[in-house]
């Protein structure tokens, strides 16, 4: 066939060139949307460090690491949370600690991340440091609040609480870094620890509890307690450093805060409760349809009423597709809040042992009564479940914390044992060395004697 040979598909050969420069042309545009995405980002970090006034070079310092420690998405939300805050701060040092907040709460308070914060932060003031810190944990906290659809009295208090520390460290930010405080920084590093314990109960237990059980868990009680008190500390030891408008502002600031409190006997917390609760809606129902049908309610036991109103709001007959029963579960039981994934897990790993998708009666009636027969309230059985039985990627993190401890601990040893191999090294050598001087001396010596002779 010759040179026709060779060109046997003319149009595939035309459609492979189409694909190979369609592809070429996706690549270039793809590369220049980053390189415009990238200039877009560094325009809005050079916007908004004028906003930083004499510490404006810090600000940028500080915004370019949010850029380098941040995923995109963080990033451009940091980004429009200070463009809309930032110019009516107008104080330097307040703009740098509410910026340092904002990027240390978007990178959830990782520690290599604060210890970076403060590394920019060196040598603008002692205050700054610990008081973005503390702004980095209640923007933590207030995105985990927006977050969830919750919403009852306990978490409105805790917000506006934290709210109103906020706005009153941005009050006395410039105060105190001006007239070097100094020994207000441990009230201030204080504070900070508070703060962040907080956050990190929220960050550690998400998954497991509602946002309104937790704020009235005992250890977040304990927290926030400590955390109003380092307050108050501190209003008492800023006292002098403020001017009266100053005093006055603070005052009215704090004092409504002193009497936050958050209510520890929370509805339907416990297992009686809970349980007179649905006593008192199957009742209802009874009473509902023996008057709808003019006879008399069929008894049945209690667990299989429950069964059947659940089968009922889910919107069927017998039984129940897991997804519809835990929407209908969370409407009996959780107030029609969301259940926490811990919880939904450990639901399902009772009702749908074989992975079926789906709950039978048998199996509720017998998750009811290990459920009634432990003495506790549902979501604490649902999170003794969730821990005594731990999932495959929670049990891979544990391995891989375990192994990281392993080798951290290997590696201590190693540099144990080398410090000792290279001290008895050194021994050796010195011992050597005067053995040799001493050889050395004996045989100069020896030469000196013989020559003399």
């Amino acid at each position: 066939m010759g040179a026709a040979g060779s060109v046997e598909n003319p149009e595939n050969v035309g459609l492979e060139n189409a694909a190979s420069v369609a592809e070429s042309a996706s690549d270039t545009l793809n590369n220049l949307q980053e390189e415009v995405s990238a200039e877009a980002v560094q325009e809005r970090i050079t916007s908004l460090s004028s906003a930083a006034g004499d510490q404006q070079e810090k600000l940028s310092e500080l915004l370019s690491l949010a850029r380098e420690k941040l995923d995109p998405s963080a990033l451009s939300r940091t980004l429009g949370e200070l463009e809309s805050s930032l110019p009516s701060l107008g104080v330097p040092e307040a703009v740098l600690a509410a910026a340092a907040g904002s990027v240390q709460a978007a990178g959830e308070l990782a520690p290599d991340l604060i210890d970076a914060v403060a590394g920019v932060l060196v040598g603008v003031s002692a205050h700054i440091g610990p008081i973005g810190v503390a702004f980095g944990a209640i923007g933590a906290i207030a995105y985990t609040f927006k977050l969830t659809k919750e919403q009852d009295e306990n978490v409105k208090t805790v917000s506006l609480w934290l709210a109103s520390v906020r706005d009153w460290l941005l009050l006395v930010a410039t105060k105190v870094s001006s007239s070097n405080a100094a020994s207000t920084v441990p009230l201030f590093e204080h504070l900070q620890s508070c703060l962040v314990a907080m956050a990190e109960q929220m960050a550690s237990r998400n998954r497991k509890w509602r946002v309104s059980k937790m704020v009235t868990s005992g250890t977040f009680q304990r927290d926030f307690g400590n955390a109003k008190a380092r307050v108050l500390e501190l209003k008492d030891a800023l006292h002098g450093f403020l001017d009266q408008e100053q005093q006055d502002k603070q005052t009215a600031m704090l004092d409504a805060l002193s009497a936050s409190t958050v209510e520890t006997t929370s509805k339907l917390a416990g297992l009686d409760d809970q349980l007179s609760s649905i006593k008192a809606m199957l009742e209802k129902q009874a009473e509902e349809k023996a008057a709808k049908e003019n006879s008399t309610a069929q008894v049945q036991e209690q667990e299989e009423q429950i069964f059947a109103s659940i089968a009922q709001a889910a919107g069927v007959e017998g039984d129940v597709p897991c997804k519809r029963f835990v929407i209908a579960f969370e409407s009996f039981f959780y107030d029609a809040n969301d259940m926490p994934p811990e919880q939904v897990r450990a639901l399902k790993l009772l009702l749908d042992k074989d992975g079926t998708n789906v709950v039978i009666k048998p199996a509720f009636i017998k998750f009811y009564r290990a459920w009634t027969n432990s003495g506790l309230g549902i979501e604490e059985f649902l999170v003794k479940i969730a821990e005594e039985n731990p999932s495959a990627y929670q049990l891979t993190q544990a391995k891989l914390a375990e192994a990281r401890i392993a080798a951290e601990s290997m590696k201590v040893e190693g540099q144990k044992l080398a410090g000792e191999a290279a001290e008895k090294g050194r021994a050796a050598a010195d011992e050597a060395a005067a053995k040799g001087k001493q050889m050395m001396s004996a045989g100069f010596g020896m030469a000196k004697g013989m020559m003399g002779k």
